[in-house]
């Protein structure tokens, strides 16, 4: 990942950074990182409304 995605990533909260790192996927760019990291944010909002 290219320093600019890093310097994204570590901004990201603790436990969505942990969930793309746990899922495996990749990413080398900040665009695609925020792609992912929307993508799992949606995930777990429709997740926790469907409880």
């Amino acid at each position: 990942m290219n320093s600019e995605a890093q310097a994204f990533f570590n901004t990201l909260p603790k436990w969505l950074r942990e969930d793309i790192l746990q899922s495996g996927v990749t990413f080398n760019t900040r665009n695609e990182l925020e792609e992912i990291a929307r993508n799992f944010t949606n995930g777990a909002t429709q997740q926790s409304e469907n409880k």
